[in-house]
C-alpha cells in the first residue's frame, strides 16, 4: 500500500522515491499516496500503508488525488498541512472514514488497514456520477538520505525458519491468514464496483486484493498456544536515587550459564546468532526498563529524543558515546551510592541477552516463538512495540509484559546499546566481550519500526558508536570492577 500505483496513469510505478519538504530524511513511495509523515522524513510504517490506500480510495471517489501538484515541494506542503476537498454526493459517513484514513497524525488513523475498509465498506455508496480523472503529469523520482538506518545485517538464513513444513501449525495459520485478508478484499472490491460500474474499478480492486493475499501469505490469524509460560522469578530490587527527585529502578540478575544465540530452525535466524554455551561469573544490576527522557533529562539536562511527548518515554537519538557518558556522569556523582566493586556501564551483549531470556530457549521472552518473520505476530504483540503495532511511534516504558525476571521491554521499542564492539563470532564462553576498540557496537532487542525478526532474543545488530537515531536507546547496568 506505501507504494500505491497512480491508477489513471500506469499500475506498474511502485517504487518512485520523494523528498522531505520539511527539509530533510528520506522515504519510499508514489509522491501523490505519500503519507504527511513520510514528506517530514520519518520512515514509513503500517499507518503510512493506511494513508495510500486511503488516498487511492479518495481518488477513485472523486476522480483526482487529494493533494496534486506537479511541483513536489508544493505538494508536500499540501500533504502535510493542507485538507482534501470534500467530496459531493458522499455520505457522511464514508467521508468520516476516509477522512479518519487521511488523517495528518498517524495516531488518529484507523488502528489498521483492515479496520479502514471494514468502516468504509460499512458506509453507504454515493450517489452521484464520478467524473473522468483527468491525466496527471509522472512524478519524478528524488531520494535523499534516511532518517533512521537499520543495523548492519549478516546473511540471513530466514529460508528455513519461515517455512510452513519448519514451523508446526505455520500451514493451517497461513491458511486462515489467506482466506481472511482475501474474503476483506473482495469486499472492498465488491463496494467500490457499486459505486463505479466500471471496469477499471474492478480492475483496480483487483490489484489491491491481489496485493493483501500476497500480504496474508505470512500473516497469521491465531497465536501458539502449544507453550508453557515461563516462571516468574522475583529478583532483588535496587532503587537508583538521580537528581530533582527522578528514580530508576535495577533488578540484580544472578551469576549464571546459559545457550547463548538461536536454533537453527529459528524462524527469521541470522546466521551471527550460533549457539554456545556461556557463563556468566558474577551477579550484575540491570534496569528494570530502558532509561526513559525524564531520567536522561535529569542527569544530563537535555532530552536529545526525536519524539518528546511523554517523559516515561525510553530516551532516543541518544549514540553509544552518550550513553557511555550518561555513565560517566552517574559513577563520577558522589551523591549517587552503588554496591562496593561496581560501577555504572551498558550491559555487556551477553548479559543483555542472558537478563533477556530470562530462562527461555524460544524467539521470545514470554515462551513464544514468531508466527512470522515479517508481519503481524500475535505472540510477539504480547511483549513488544515493534513495526506492525507501533503505529510509527515509540511507547512509554512498561506497557507491555514483563519477562519472567520482571524486566520491560527488551522486545521492540529502542534499540539497546550493549558495551561490545560487533563481532561476528567470539570464541570466548565465560564473560565473554566484544572488541573494545571498534567503531561498530551492538544493538539489541528492536525497536518501534522493526520487523518481528529483529526483535527476537538473539538477534545482533550494530550501528557506528556515533549513530543517535529515533530507534536507539539503552537501559542502565551496574557491573563488576574489572
Amino acid at each position: 500500500f506505501g507504494l500505491a500505483a497512480q491508477v489513471q496513469e500506469s499500475l506498474t510505478r511502485l517504487s518512485l522515491t520523494a523528498p522531505s519538504a520539511a527539509g530533510g530524511g528520506s522515504t519510499g513511495g508514489t509522491p501523490l499516496y505519500m503519507s504527511p509523515e513520510q514528506w517530514e522524513g520519518h520512515v514509513e510504517s503500517a499507518a503510512s500503508d493506511q494513508y495510500a490506500l486511503a488516498a487511492m480510495a479518495y481518488e477513485m471517489l472523486a476522480g483526482h488525488p487529494p493533494f496534486s501538484n506537479a511541483n513536489l515541494l508544493i505538494l508536500g506542503n499540501a500533504v502535510m498541512n493542507g485538507s482534501p476537498e470534500e467530496i459531493d454526493g458522499l455520505e457522511a459517513p464514508q467521508w468520516a472514514a476516509l477522512s479518519r484514513g487521511l488523517a495528518k497524525k498517524r495516531k488518529e488513523r484507523f488502528d489498521t488497514c483492515t479496520a479502514f475498509v471494514e468502516a468504509l465498506a460499512a458506509a453507504p455508496a454515493p450517489s452521484v456520477a464520478v467524473p473522468p480523472a483527468p491525466s496527471a503529469p509522472p512524478a519524478p523520482s528524488i531520494t535523499v538520505p534516511p532518517v533512521s538506518a537499520s543495523p548492519e545485517e549478516p546473511e540471513s538464513s530466514d529460508e528455513p525458519g519461515d517455512s510452513a513444513e519448519s514451523n508446526p501449525g505455520n500451514a493451517e495459520q497461513e491458511g486462515c491468514g489467506i482466506w481472511a485478508w482475501g474474503l476483506l478484499g473482495l469486499g472492498f472490491i465488491t463496494v467500490l464496483a457499486i459505486v463505479f460500474e466500471s471496469w477499471v474499478t474492478l480492475f483496480a480492486g483487483g490489484i489491491v486484493w491481489l496485493f493483501l493475499m500476497v500480504l496474508a501469505r505470512d500473516s497469521s490469524c491465531q497465536a501458539d498456544t502449544t507453550f508453557e509460560p515461563p516462571v516468574p522469578v522475583e529478583l532483588e530490587r535496587r532503587v537508583v536515587a538521580l537528581p530533582g527527585n527522578v528514580t530508576l529502578e535495577m533488578k540484580k540478575v544472578p551469576a549464571g550459564d546459559f545457550t547463548m544465540g538461536s536454533q537453527e530452525e529459528e524462524r527469521g535466524r541470522f546466521n551471527d546468532e550460533q549457539q554456545r554455551q556461556v557463563s556468566l561469573t558474577k551477579d550484575f544490576w540491570l534496569g528494570k526498563f530502558a532509561v526513559t527522557q525524564d531520567q536522561w533529562r535529569a542527569v544530563m539536562g537535555d532530552n536529545p529524543s526525536f519524539f518528546q511527548e511523554d517523559g516515561d518515554c525510553p530516551v532516543e537519538q541518544v549514540s553509544w558515546d552518550d550513553a557511555k557518558a550518561f555513565c560517566d556522569r552517574l559513577n563520577n556523582d558522589a551523591s549517587i551510592p552503588r554496591p562496593a566493586g561496581y560501577h555504572f556501564d551498558l550491559p555487556t551483549e551477553t548479559q543483555w541477552e542472558y537478563a533477556c531470556r530470562a530462562g527461555t530457549t524460544t524467539a521470545l521472552n514470554n515462551g513464544r516463538n514468531l508466527t512470522s518473520g515479517w508481519r503481524i505476530c500475535p505472540n510477539l504483540d504480547e511483549v513488544a512495540w515493534y513495526d506492525e503495532n507501533s503505529f510509527g511511534s515509540i511507547h512509554p516504558v512498561g506497557q507491555k509484559q514483563p519477562n519472567a525476571w520482571g524486566f520491560y521491554d527488551m522486545h521492540g521499542n529502542v534499540y539497546e546499546w550493549c558495551r561490545d564492539g560487533y563481532e561476528y563470532w567470539q570464541e570466548t564462553t565465560e564473560d565473554p566481550l566484544g572488541a573494545e576498540a571498534c567503531c561498530s557496537r551492538v544493538v539489541r532487542g528492536g525497536g518501534w519500526h522493526s520487523s518481528a525478526r529483529k526483535c527476537r532474543s538473539a538477534y545482533r545488530g550494530d550501528f557506528a558508536s556515533n549513530a543517535n537515531d529515533s530507534d536507539l536507546g539503552f537501559r542502565l547496568a551496574l557491573v563488576p570492577d574489572e
